[in-house]
């Protein structure tokens, strides 16, 4: 599963519906894989445009790789070799093999098993 996915998931459970605190999912990796990509400056740039960053923050910070306070990227930071480099690394490479999603409101968890979330 990548930070992508984890980025559209929340906790389906009935109490949990329509709640802010089941968005977004704690991950919790038991093994975490890189598979390199051919770098896409603009491809990078409008996917990460696309994101939520506060669920994509979270991710990061779940699992140990966060460089960047993704929610107050700055234009100009975006025009950062380095900086959007490490953005195709977290949207496009990082993908979480095994592991789980827990909600921080109910704490319900998710299975991801083999790259894919029981939801």
């Amino acid at each position: 599963m990548k930070l992508s996915t984890h980025n559209l998931l929340m906790c389906n459970k009935k109490t949990c519906i329509d709640n802010e605190k089941n968005y977004p999912l704690i991950i919790k990796a038991v093994k975490v894989n890189t598979v390199k990509s051919e770098f896409d400056e603009e491809k990078t740039k409008v996917f990460f445009d696309k994101m939520d960053k506060r669920a994509l923050n979270q991710g990061c910070k779940d699992l140990n790789i966060s460089k960047f306070d993704l929610e107050k990227m700055t234009e100009e930071q975006l025009q950062d070799k380095d900086v959007l480099e490490y953005l195709h690394n977290i949207l496009f490479e990082v993908e979480i093999e095994d592991g789980n999603l827990v909600c921080a409101n109910c704490g319900r968890e998710y299975m991801i098993k083999r790259g894919i979330p029981d939801m």
